[in-house]
């Protein structure tokens, strides 16, 4: 440091930087703290301050978008609450056949889905008509599904009509007083002929979606029981069938050997001509289509005049079994297992992969044909109603003398019922009741399912003779054939 005197004046240090760390440092050393400068305070306070401003900026930045999103997801739920909403007045409305509404709702269902969906508005209101489909009981979906809208579309399109050409004659008249540019009159004209040709594509569309739904229900009720195309087409063969069989689940071949054990046991029978026989053959024999065949003898227990004379030919056809089986015994074994029961079940109460029972709603009685489609064409099958009634029974007897008894079966179903009970039918046009009319008789059912079952057993006829009923051997075989044309 310099020293610096002027005029007698005693010396003074010159100003001199000082290091504010060190100094710090040095006070420290010395035993005291120095307390920050002003400046320094004076900028961290700043950079607090702007940090705090900052955060408040962001936070309302934050909260902003934030509420953009609410307030966007909001309109996306209140438009799609709307859009259900209206999928399910559509369906309402026609249900009870207000055309009219039915359109306007489902003008509202496209609005909302060029609005929710703009890349594919009509995929968004299938999925809404599909969704409010759901919704409905099975018997309520067929009754619109099954509908003939087509009167309907086109009287709706001339009532549109006869409003447009009142509203035409309007324009026509702002036109002409300069109140409406010719372009405008053409859009409104393009307008009213799109509305017209909307109608008829939008009740399509409906019934569209509803067959598609039905066709849902029918694959999933049948599930694992058979496959159901893309098409609607059905073309399986299993040998792997179970059936509901009390309180658990069966193959034919247990079904018939408890049933034969059931009515050889507990059952009651009946005395024909000396030879006791189950009374369930007795009585099912004249209305079934049983053939004995014994070499180059044969015997059909089938019975179809005078029912007074039923009792006559049912002793015909014990006294035939008697002399195809060799002993009372194994007639009466034989006749156990021999009748309805049982092998009705065999068809009747097939269960699917989920081991749930599928029940059918078979052809109904007294119509002439039924058409079978598959891949080779359409077959016709003629008086499609007959059942159990048109089972085919041969009965022959083995090299070995043991008694094998084989079926035939084509059981013929218009449709499939939900778990209510409501049928879902193959084709619209098929009927559900007996045909009562001559012009009901003499018609065809549009399209059922053929359930074809193919099986045998094999009765030891050893066994029998000691009045036992013992399986040797069987086999059986579903063939389903059809299609959905819904």
């Amino acid at each position: 440091m310099t020293d610096i005197s002027v005029g007698g004046v005693p010396p003074h240090h010159a100003p001199q930087e000082v290091d504010a760390s060190a100094a710090q440092q040095a006070a420290e050393l010395d035993g005291h703290v120095v307390s920050k400068s002003i400046g320094t305070r004076i900028s961290e306070g700043w950079s607090k301050f702007t940090s705090k401003i900052s955060s408040f900026f962001d936070s309302i930045s934050s909260k902003y978008n934030d509420w953009k999103q609410a307030r966007a997801e909001a309109v996306v739920a209140r438009r799609t609450e709307a859009a259900q909403t209206a999928a399910s007045e559509v369906l309402s409305n026609l249900k009870d056949s207000n055309l009219e509404n039915a359109y306007e709702g489902f003008k509202q269902l496209h609005d909302a889905g060029k609005n929710l969906q703009p890349d594919d508005p009509r995929g968004f209101v299938a999925e809404k008509l599909q969704a409010a489909a759901a919704q409905l009981s099975t018997g309520e979906r067929e009754a619109i599904r099954l509908h003939d809208f087509i009167g309907d579309s086109d009287q709706l399109v001339r009532g549109h009509s006869v409003r447009a050409e009142r509203s035409l004659h309007v324009f026509e008249g702002l036109v002409k007083s300069d109140l409406m540019s010719v372009s405008e009159l053409s859009s409104e004209i393009n307008f009213i002929e799109d509305l017209k040709s909307e109608i008829p594509a939008a009740l399509k569309l409906v019934k569209t979606e509803l067959s598609n739904q039905a066709l849902s229900d029918f694959r999933g009720i049948s599930h694992g029981l058979f496959q159901v195309g893309e098409e609607g087409d059905v073309n399986v063969t299993r040998d792997d069938i179970l059936i509901s069989w009390g309180n658990h689940n069966a193959t034919p071949t247990e079904v018939l050997q408890q049933t034969g054990e059931t009515h050889l046991t507990k059952r009651s029978f009946d005395n024909v001509g000396g030879v006791e026989v189950a009374a369930k053959a007795v009585a099912d024999w004249p209305r079934s289509n049983i053939n004995f065949v014994d070499g180059n003898s044969s015997h059909k227990t089938t019975h179809t005049g005078d029912p007074d004379a039923a009792p006559a030919k049912v002793a015909e056809s014990v006294a035939f079994a008697r002399e195809f089986t060799g002993s009372d015994e194994a007639t009466k074994v034989l006749s156990c297992v021999l009748h309805q029961y049982g092998w009705r079940e065999l068809a009747s109460q097939m269960v699917n992969d989920d081991g749930n029972l599928v029940r059918f709603a078979l052809a109904p009685r007294n119509y002439a044909h039924a058409d079978v489609h598959s891949s080779d064409g359409v077959r016709q099958v003629d008086k499609p109603g007959k059942q159990i009634a048109g089972a085919e029974f041969t009965v022959t007897k083995t090299e070995n003398g043991d008694f094998k008894v084989a079926i035939d079966w084509e059981l013929l179903a218009v449709g499939i019922k939900d778990s209510n009970g409501e049928n879902v039918l193959l084709d619209p046009g098929n009927p559900t009741y007996a045909a009562v009319t001559d012009e009901e008789k003499a018609s065809s059912i549009p399209s059922a399912l053929s359930i074809q079952l193919d099986g045998e057993i094999v009765i030891s006829g050893e066994a029998a003779a000691q009045g036992e009923l013992q399986f040797l051997d069987s086999n059986f075989e579903y063939t389903f054939t059809g299609k959905l044309t819904l």
